[in-house]
């Protein structure tokens, strides 16, 4: 079921195009769907949903980068070698394609650059986020153009519209910056990373010393790599509460700032409503004065 599960999900973000492969690859996962979505059948051609099954798994922006006979050439001859294999398989084999790339299993991002100290990244781009580390994609047509490691993040944070990256490219420390509404899911979603990541070395760091312990090794001693796990275990909890305290707190002056501007409009409403109410009360006034005047200057005519 959880093969399944992930088969659905991951099948769906790469027909909308957020997995960019080379043509090798965009054949040979068409092929795996057209298995799992058919079985294996000895002449592919014959079924007559083949060609609307070549359009729909093949995604848009990988298909237009050579003729349509060429990709069904190609992956007809990559289907009839999966003779052996199942639609399990066939969902394995898929998942394993995609997961071997850098950004396979990625939460994607829209953003608009900011601050690019090195020129790297073009002005719009689509950020993806796995356990790996942050990859950055071109958004049309989708390519993959560079990532950055877990390791080689320093810093990163975000306010209600922008959100920001301290990181080594190519040894040195640069801080990117870009524009979005998401930037808390963001760091969210990277800080889960990290953590997993320390954690995992944490037990296994620990797992090591209880095996040294068995072994009659003085039990009070204590790796110094343990000490500096639990340090930054320690700090990136730290940093995940001040992050969503700050994030809070940014949230209530939003709410604020928000129930001002709606008084204020308010208020400007009523007072508008009430120079309306003067205006025709003035314009009433005068309409009286000026028939007061004409009668006036009639009874004065009368008399002459």
């Amino acid at each position: 079921m959880f093969v399944q599960l992930s088969y659905v999900q991951l099948q769906h973000d790469y027909i909308l195009g957020n997995y960019p492969v080379g043509r090798d690859d965009a054949s040979q996962l068409s092929a795996l769907q057209i298995l799992v979505e058919i079985g294996f059948i000895d002449n592919p051609e014959s079924c007559v949903e083949w060609i609307s099954l070549l359009e729909r798994f093949l995604p848009r922006q990988v298909a237009i980068t050579r003729a349509k006979r060429d990709w069904e050439l190609d992956i007809i001859s990559r289907f009839q070698l999966m003779e052996h294999l199942s639609k399990d398989d066939a969902r394995q084999q898929f998942l394993r394609i995609l997961r071997t790339l850098p950004y396979g299993n990625s939460v994607f991002f829209s953003v608009r650059k900011i601050d690019d100290p090195i020129g790297l990244l073009p002005g719009k781009i689509i950020l993806g986020i796995n356990k790996r580390g942050v990859h950055f994609f071109r958004p049309v047509p989708k390519e993959y153009l560079h990532s950055a490691e877990l390791r080689d993040i320093m810093q990163f944070g975000s306010s209600n519209t922008a959100v920001f990256f301290k990181m080594r490219v190519a040894g040195v420390l640069h801080i990117f910056q870009f524009e979005t509404k998401q930037g808390e899911e963001i760091c969210v979603a990277l800080q889960t990373h990290i953590n997993d990541v320390m954690l995992r070395r944490y037990s296994k760091a620990r797992s090591g010393n209880s095996v040294t312990s068995q072994n009659d090794v003085n039990q009070a001693y204590k790796p110094p790599n343990i000490e500096m796990f639990e340090k930054r275990v320690q700090e990136l909890t730290k940093t995940a509460e001040d992050s969503q305290k700050k994030a809070d707190q940014l949230r209530e002056d939003l709410q604020l700032k928000t129930k001002q501007e709606t008084e204020m409009q308010e208020e400007l409403e009523g007072l508008r409503d009430t120079l309306q109410s003067e205006r025709q009360s003035s314009k009433d006034i005068k309409n009286e004065l000026d028939k007061l005047k004409s009668l006036c200057d009639e009874k004065e005519s009368a008399l002459q």
